[in-house]
């Protein structure tokens, strides 16, 4: 392909949208500004750019549901499926109210402002990849979300880790089956059968000590971390239906089984 500009002193060629850090922490500061959700700083970058933070804590939690994106900086898709999925589980529906009502929300929208603001591909300001830094911890962006989830799993445990980014089609990197209850396996189930027919891989595997959040997540906390990955080329009609499918089958994973 053959692509002709106009002679100019300056020329900006970009294959998605352009952002901004504002324009991705917009909604939500929203949230903030309702009263919905609270702000913190768990760290910050290399450049001492600020990580925020965003809770939802019940006043008695059963457990927390960590969710996070922008680990690897062009990626858009995934962050697309991220907005939605999030914008789902703090809405009004009974299903999300009912959710946040027993589970702390714990949500990362930009874990990697050096790279996002930088143009960087895969990595920080430090030239680490950070999603192959959870465990090693040599960059304080891990250093300082991992001490925030760590943190927030002492007031109540993780129950799921989801962790969104893009890559080449639809798939979700999951560990093995588990041999008992587990929210992240039940979300998987749910999904997987609320979308029979829409050509999304279910990729199963658990490398311990390999630096990535799922990995992680799993060696520490004991749960069935997720790693969705949102096929670049995704439309965004069929990403928003497979955040939504996800999001609709987290709630009902959450859903009490029986007396409380």
């Amino acid at each position: 392909t053959t692509l002709r500009l106009p002679a100019a002193p300056a020329q900006l060629i970009i294959a998605q949208p352009p952002e901004s850090v504002e324009g991705v922490l917009a909604p939500f500061e929203a949230r903030v500004a309702a009263g919905q959700v609270s702000r913190s700083i768990a760290g910050h970058s290399v450049a001492r750019r600020p990580l925020f933070v965003y809770h939802h804590r019940p006043a008695r939690p059963r457990g927390t549901i960590v969710i996070i994106t922008r680990q690897h900086p062009p990626e858009t898709t995934g962050p697309q499926a991220f907005g939605t999925f999030t914008d789902i589980l703090l809405g009004p529906s009974r299903a999300a109210r009912a959710l946040r009502a027993d589970h702390t929300l714990l949500i990362v929208p930009l874990a990697n402002p050096d790279g996002f603001v930088l143009g960087h591909w895969r990595h920080n300001l430090g030239g680490v990849d950070l999603n192959r830094d959870w465990g090693p911890f040599t960059q304080p962006e891990t250093r300082a979300l991992g001490a925030a989830i760590t943190a927030e799993a002492r007031r109540a445990p993780i129950v799921a880790v989801i962790d969104f980014h893009s890559t080449f089609r639809d798939v979700v990197y999951a560990p093995p089956k588990p041999t008992g209850p587990d929210l992240g396996e039940a979300m998987l189930a749910a999904i997987t059968g609320d979308l029979a027919g829409a050509d999304i891989r279910i990729d199963r595997a658990h490398n311990p000590g390999n630096g990535v959040l799922k990995s992680w997540a799993r060696d520490q906390f004991g749960v069935g971390a997720l790693t969705w990955e949102v096929g670049d080329a995704s439309p965004p009609d069929r990403t928003a239906r497979l955040a939504t499918a996800a999001a609709t089958a987290l709630m009902a994973a959450t859903r009490p089984k029986g007396p409380r």
